[in-house]
């Protein structure tokens, strides 16, 4: 997504990330200090998501809570997952592993960073037109992306898993597929996020 900007929405982008950086506050969990690359995989995440928008920070959470591998949780004891958004303390949790997997090769590993800011987003912003989705979208789902339900299930690690996040996270990073497949879905999304990720190389 960066390599295909101009030069002046690279500078952009970059300034974004830096904002986000001072906009919120890093915790990390079971290390002294939260590694720079980390934060930065974070922001850029959200980035990416909102670069169409004029309102990028979504600041009804600013506290980053990043534990190195999958987690409890007080909403969720039981389940060791990869990510989480927590609406009263306005915290979004990450796994660093499954974090940066997904940042570094999203075709292959499942990026949990546009996920929950995919989750986040819906949230802050529950008036917009969303789509809806068929039954068959599963079969969609993999067509798209090669990701199995069970797998994607497995990765994101909780009960229930956001269709609507995967199929966001899919938007962005398998963008002409998710096009051909989902047609409806993907012009909803162009409207909501303002981009249209087909058109790039």
């Amino acid at each position: 997504f960066y390599q295909n900007l101009s030069p002046e929405d690279k500078t952009r982008f970059r300034n974004r990330v830096a904002l986000y950086f001072e906009a919120n506050e890093f915790m990390p969990q079971g290390a002294e200090k939260m590694p720079i690359d980390v934060q930065a995989t974070i922001a850029a995440s959200i980035v990416w998501l909102t670069f169409g928008l004029e309102d990028f920070l979504l600041n009804k959470f600013e506290h980053l809570i990043v534990y190195r591998h999958p987690f409890p949780s007080p909403q969720y004891p039981e389940h060791w997952h990869s990510s989480e958004y927590y609406v009263e303390d306005g915290v979004i949790m990450f796994s660093a592993d499954h974090l940066m997997k997904g940042f570094f090769d999203p075709r292959k590993y499942f990026h949990t960073g546009l996920y929950e800011y995919a989750r986040v987003f819906q949230y802050s912003y529950p008036d917009e037109a969303y789509p809806e989705f068929e039954e068959d979208v599963w079969e969609k789902i993999e067509q798209i992306s090669g990701f199995k339900q069970e797998g994607l299930e497995e990765w994101i690690g909780l009960p229930e898993v956001d269709i609507y996040a995967i199929c966001v996270v899919l938007f962005f990073v398998f963008p002409k597929r998710f096009k051909a497949q989902l047609p409806k879905a993907y012009e909803a999304f162009e409207k909501i996020f303002k981009q249209n990720p087909a058109s790039n190389p």
